[in-house]
């Protein structure tokens, strides 16, 4: 069957080492020089380039389509220094190989790093990112919501949405989203990427402590 979902991780960029316009060694630090912490990736097999069983990495900001990745998209122009999207399998196999037991930080929730893509039957994609929530108060499904983002210690911003509108978040029945329409609900919630865009939400795209990006403005359909 093919795969019409995938999961990225964000992780801090710093590119060591080019092999080819768009493969790469990167680390999580600018000062990590160990061969043996590199992260090689191919910046071509993103979503948009190749299939989906064989992504390593989200499609970059600046693609027609785009998507979150902001390191390259070509070398040695593309940017040295940023955030990989890295797909969920293969950042689990670099866990299991030592390379990311320190990522994400352990006061940090791992959904606030996650994007996920979903290909629909008509082959648009569908984005959403993940983000602490926290339920204020409740009308029926629509709830005003404090989100949270990493590496910040208040909300970036508190709003009313409707919690069982598919195209404002991921539905919890997805498995993504943690939250309900209850008041004092606590956990994930996963923003569709047009309610990002449309309130100007940062999500990780630069390392830490060197800022914190939006959505570009274009559509991903």
């Amino acid at each position: 069957m093919p795969i019409t979902e995938l999961v990225f991780m964000a992780c801090p960029a710093f590119v060591g080492r080019v092999h080819s316009p768009t493969l790469c060694d990167f680390y999580l630090t600018r000062n990590d020089f160990d061969e043996a912490n590199a992260i090689t990736v191919d910046l071509t097999r993103n979503v948009l380039t190749t299939a989906w069983d064989h992504v390593e990495v989200d499609a970059h900001v600046t693609e027609t389509v785009p998507g979150l990745t902001s390191i390259g998209p070509t070398f040695h122009i593309g940017g040295h220094k940023g955030v990989v999207y890295l797909e969920m399998g293969m950042y689990t196999r670099l866990r299991a190989a030592g390379k990311l037991d320190d990522w994400p930080p352990l006061e940090d929730q791992a959904y606030q790093y996650q994007n996920v893509v979903r290909r629909s039957a008509s082959g648009n994609q569908e984005r959403f990112h993940g983000f602490g929530a926290r339920v204020l108060t409740v009308a029926g499904s629509v709830a005003k919501v404090a989100i949270s983002a990493v590496g910040l210690s208040t909300p970036q911003c508190v709003l009313w949405l409707d919690l069982a509108d598919p195209t404002t978040c991921d539905p919890p029945a997805k498995g993504f989203t943690t939250v309900v329409p209850a008041e004092g609900s606590t956990g994930a919630l996963f923003l569709s990427w047009d309610t990002i865009r449309a309130n100007l939400i940062g999500v990780p795209k630069l390392p830490p402590g060197e800022g914190f990006g939006t959505l570009p403005a274009r559509s991903n359909r």
